[in-house]
C-alpha cells in the first residue's frame, strides 16, 4: 500500500501538470519556440504552423542548396499566404506570383533580362503590405527599370545568396540589392554555420520508431516539446 500511495502521490500531480501544459499549448500555440517547433512530428508541426499562420508544408516547396546549409523552403506559386501582424491597416493576405515570390503582375520573372534583383527576408517580402506597395516595387517604379523581388520571410544571409544563384543571376541583373537586418540575419548566419559544421539537419526530429512513440508524436504537443529539448 505504501508503494501504491507513493505512486499515486507522484503520478497524479504529474498527470495534472502534463495535462495542463497540453491544454495550454493548444490554447496558445505561439508559446512553442520556433527552434523547438521544427523538431515536432510533421503532422503536429503543421497543425501548430497553421494555427499561427506560419509557413507550412501545404504552402511551401523545397529549394535545393549546395552550400551545406539547413533545409530551405520557398512559397509555392500562386498561393494565398496569411500573415496577420495585428497592425492597423495591414494587409493580412497576399498571393504569391508565378514563381512563389512577392511581385505584382507587371514585375514578371519571365523576362530575358531584369535590371535590378532584390534579395532579403520579411523586410523585403510583402509583410503587412501588398505587392504593389512593398519597397522593391516602389523602387522599380521610381527608377523606371525592370526589377524582381526575391525576398522570402524567415531566411538569412546565406539563404539570400542561394535565392540569388538559383533565380537571380540567370537574369543578368545590373544591380543586386541585399536587404540586411542585423538582428535575425546574424542569428540565421550562426544557424547556417552550426548546421554546416555539425552536418546536422535542424529540421529532423529524433528517431521515433515504436508504436507508442509514434502515437504520442502524432497527438501530444508536450511529448513533441520534450523531444525537441533532447
Amino acid at each position: 500500500m505504501t508503494v501504491v500511495k507513493f505512486l499515486f502521490a507522484v503520478l497524479v500531480p504529474a498527470f495534472i501538470v502534463i495535462g495542463g501544459l497540453e491544454i495550454a499549448i493548444r490554447l496558445v500555440p505561439a508559446a512553442v519556440p520556433l527552434e523547438l517547433l521544427q523538431h515536432f512530428h510533421p503532422d503536429a508541426r503543421m497543425r501548430i504552423a497553421q494555427a499561427r499562420n506560419l509557413p507550412n508544408q501545404s504552402q511551401v516547396m523545397m529549394v535545393e542548396r549546395e552550400d551545406g546549409g539547413p533545409l530551405l523552403r520557398r512559397y509555392k506559386p500562386n498561393t494565398a499566404i496569411t500573415k496577420d501582424m495585428g497592425d492597423t491597416g495591414a494587409t493580412p493576405v497576399m498571393t504569391t506570383d508565378d514563381l512563389g515570390f512577392c511581385n505584382p503582375p507587371q514585375q514578371r520573372y519571365e523576362r530575358e533580362k531584369i535590371d535590378i534583383v532584390v534579395i532579403g527576408d520579411s523586410f523585403t517580402w510583402c509583410s503587412t503590405v501588398t505587392a504593389e506597395e512593398v519597397w522593391p516595387t516602389r523602387l522599380g517604379k521610381l527608377s523606371d527599370r525592370s526589377l524582381y523581388n526575391l525576398g522570402m520571410p524567415g531566411i538569412g544571409l546565406y539563404e539570400y545568396l542561394v535565392m540569388l544563384r538559383k533565380f537571380g543571376l540567370e537574369k543578368s541583373p545590373d544591380i543586386v540589392i541585399m536587404n540586411v537586418y542585423e538582428g535575425n540575419d546574424l542569428r540565421d548566419a550562426w544557424r547556417f554555420r552550426r548546421h554546416r559544421d555539425t552536418a546536422a539537419d535542424l529540421d529532423d526530429a529524433p528517431n521515433c520508431d515504436s508504436p507508442l512513440c509514434v502515437w504520442l508524436a502524432l497527438h501530444s504537443y508536450v511529448f513533441n516539446l520534450a523531444r525537441g529539448t533532447w
